[in-house]
């Protein structure tokens, strides 16, 4: 990904949408298009809209991801950005963020 596409989304998960939300349990109904780690973290369950397990898909199981880290689901099956939908994790910090799906084109 480009650092212009980069920049874009840093400024959509900073300035758009519908803001943040601490996600403190397992969460089988996120609808997040990103998760900020804000402490090193751990998934047990990450998967998107299409059932897509993320921890396979990404290569993190057992990973523990350092804090900083920006997660998104990936390409969705029909072309599309599918939101992150099932979270839980063993220690850290999560934050998932949602955008308004017309400000970012991901496949750009």
């Amino acid at each position: 990904m480009s650092a212009d596409k980069n920049n874009q989304i840093l400024a959509a998960m900073i300035g758009g949408g519908n803001g943040g939300k601490y996600i403190a349990t397992a969460t089988a109904n996120a609808a997040m298009d990103f998760l900020y780690l804000a402490e090193a973290t751990t998934f047990t369950t990450l998967t998107d809209a299409d059932d897509t397990n993320l921890i396979t898909s990404k290569a993190i199981s057992g990973v523990e991801l350092a804090a900083g880290t920006i997660l998104h689901a990936g390409e969705g099956t029909d072309g599309g950005v599918p939101r992150i939908k099932a979270v839980s994790y063993s220690g850290g910090s999560v934050i998932g963020y949602t955008v308004p799906s017309s400000s970012i084109d991901f496949n750009g």
